[in-house]
């Protein structure tokens, strides 16, 4: 398998034609899909929890040894321009099996001590433990895929909210994520809440099925290593500046029709926990001078534009939670 990740990514890095570029991109993020989805098919319910574990870990090492390839592919990719549905359902599965073979690094430091989640783990065990600590680690995958994680999320546009029926659909009803199975949805639930630092407790997200919960954590990290890996810059013209900013990713979920309030309040504190993971990204680099301060400021100016644009256009929820972030960073 080593062999065949070395060629995927040499020949990633040697294409230089657009069209091939893009070719190649969509049918290396479909050997994803479908690695993570073969992956995922062995662990369904009727199979022994040890061996479905067992079986993860190999879906987890097929799939983190074409990140470094698809991370390559995607380096020139601009996000923030309309994503053809089909290239965007890829990316979608993409990060939907990078977060249930807990590829990405952790994202919270310490977990929160959060009553509903210790009380739930107590009751879904090691099937809640591997969820947590894909949130607070300790990490168990190669640095490299880790890192080609952090590198991939630059090409990512924002994952769009699919329905109850689609999810379920595509990502096996019958397995541990599945919504048919509650002990897995409790887990799942209890990985999210800790993602969001307790921002929104379990008891909250009742009506939030497995897969919908996993999909809710998939875009925590998706977004959270945005802001924490350099301030959220993403791919595209150094010309535009507005374009070029994460926030311009992250107030797109609010803007999807028919919320539940339990999604609502996931996404809500999604935007939240973003937005303040951006000022301690700011904070951490206050004393830099020169080209470093240019580069600790230049995100900063497409949050305003961004901001300015979505007063212009989005709703009151939208225009609320922006004045509450402005007045939190001032």
């Amino acid at each position: 398998m080593e062999d065949s990740s070395a060629g995927f990514h040499l020949i990633a890095s040697g294409l230089t034609i657009i069209t091939l570029r893009s070719d190649y991109r969509h049918h290396l993020l479909s050997l994803c899909s479908d690695v993570g989805l073969a992956a995922e098919s062995k662990s369904e319910g009727r199979t022994p929890l040890v061996l479905a574990d067992v079986m993860s870990w190999s879906g987890a090492d097929f799939l983190g040894s074409l990140l470094p390839a698809v991370a390559e592919i995607c380096s020139d990719f601009d996000p923030t321009v309309d994503v053809e549905p089909a290239l965007l359902k890829l990316f979608h599965n993409l990060w939907f099996y990078v977060t249930v073979f807990g590829l990405a690094l952790p994202i919270q430091k310490t977990l929160p001590p959060i009553n509903s989640v210790s009380h739930n783990l107590n009751r879904v065990g090691s099937m809640g433990a591997i969820a947590l600590q894909a949130v607070g680690g300790p990490y168990m995958w190669n640095s490299q895929w880790s890192s080609a994680v952090q590198r991939i999320y630059q090409g990512t546009p924002p994952l769009w909210l699919e329905d109850e029926f689609e999810l379920n659909a595509f990502y096996n009803p019958g397995s541990r994520r599945g919504s048919g199975n509650e002990k897995a949805a409790v887990s799942q639930r209890a990985a999210l809440s800790a993602a969001l630092g307790g921002r929104v407790e379990v008891a909250a997200m009742s009506t939030i099925s497995g897969v919908k919960a996993t999909y809710l954590l998939a875009v925590t990290f998706l977004e959270i290593i945005r802001f924490s890996s350099n301030g959220g810059i993403l791919n595209g013209s150094p010309s535009s500046i507005a374009s070029r900013s994460a926030f311009s990713c992250v107030f797109e979920y609010l803007k999807s029709p028919n919320l539940i309030p339990d999604v609502l309040q996931c996404l809500t504190a999604i935007v939240h926990h973003a937005f303040e993971t951006a000022l301690l990204w700011l904070e951490d680099r206050m004393s830099e001078t020169g080209n470093e301060a240019e580069i600790r400021v230049y995100p900063v100016c497409p949050y305003l534009f961004s901001h300015i644009k979505l007063v212009d256009e989005g709703g009151a929820l939208i225009r609320c939670l922006n004045e509450h972030l402005n007045s939190t960073q001032r």
